[in-house]
């Protein structure tokens, strides 16, 4: 479902408790490319203030323990992670996405010297919204969230590594593998077995009661979730300065999303969230207030 209207307007009209997990990018508040959506509404604390009273809405219609992800960029993704707080929500992590394709926006003032740095990493807050039950895995079997899909966020063939804090872009991840080079790992004991929860939609793999991890070679970069760029993403009618990977979105959803869960999108933007979110199957509201881009994202979706 795609929604042209404020944010606030809209949540307040859902009922508590209805979504499984939040993926959004929020404006950054520092007015970019001049666009007023992303000014500072006054100043930090008037940004703060603002993106805390939707924040506030956004915890309510989420299910309890139910997790988030808020894009940032770092110059201010203090901003965001304070308002995210002090609307209720669990700092829980920062998943950093690393990039090749920033452009540096500094003004040369001769000599050598400069204003800002090349941009290369982007914030993804990683939230949650307090449990109403005792224990997480009490919470899981009462609402299926509270868990990150671990196993379906695993990296690589066979097994799979750990999902990580860290995501590269195929740029990023080419740049990496030339610097480390080739290298090798051997066979690895199984990790200790998790918890034997499994409600609907939270399953545990078999993998952990079976035998040890292969050993293998390649690049540094094999430990890690590689983002690879897609030529729909930001083509000619895709108009919207801040296009994220479909492809990283896809493994954002699947980190945090219960299979058959509901994701909540704010801030739609171009709308990659809800592009990903139909190509997995899973159910998406996305709401959107600048014409221009609700347009598009339903364009996309469609």
């Amino acid at each position: 479902m795609l929604i042209h209207d404020d944010c606030l307007n809209y949540l307040r009209s859902i009922d508590d408790n209805h979504f499984d997990a939040l993926i959004t990018d929020p404006p950054a508040g520092i007015g970019f490319m001049g666009k007023e959506w992303d000014k500072d509404k006054g100043g930090r604390d008037q940004w703060i203030n603002w993106m805390q009273s939707i924040m506030q809405d956004v915890l309510r219609v989420l299910k309890p323990g139910a997790h988030g992800l808020v894009w940032a960029l770092p110059r201010t993704s203090h901003w965001t992670a304070f308002a995210c707080e002090k609307a209720g929500f669990e700092i829980r992590d920062i998943v950093n996405h690393i990039f090749g394709s920033g452009f540096p926006k500094s003004l040369n003032l001769g000599n050598g010297q400069g204003t800002a740095l090349k941009p290369a990493h982007e914030h993804w807050i990683l939230v949650r919204k307090p449990l109403s039950e005792k224990t997480i895995a009490a919470n899981v079997l009462k609402h299926e969230t509270g868990g990150l899909n671990i196993d379906a966020s695993r990296i690589g063939l066979v097994q799979g590594r750990f999902p990580a804090n860290l995501v590269l872009s195929e740029a990023a991840a080419n740049e990496l593998d030339e610097h480390s080079g080739v290298l090798k790992s051997g066979a690895m004991k199984p990790e200790p077995k998790q918890m034997s929860v499994q409600p609907t939609g939270w399953k545990t793999s078999a993998r952990h009661q079976s035998g040890n991890f292969l050993a293998n070679e390649g690049g540094a970069s094999r430990f890690f979730y590689v983002a690879k760029a897609s030529k729909s993403d930001k083509g000619a009618e895709n108009t919207h300065p801040t296009v994220k990977s479909t492809k990283l979105m896809e493994y954002l959803i699947k980190l945090i999303t219960p299979s058959n869960g509901i994701i909540l999108d704010p801030f739609m933007g171009s709308g990659s969230t809800g592009v990903a979110a139909k190509r997995l199957g899973f159910q998406f509201v996305g709401i959107e207030k600048e014409k221009e881009y609700f347009d598009l994202a339903f364009k996309r979706i469609s």
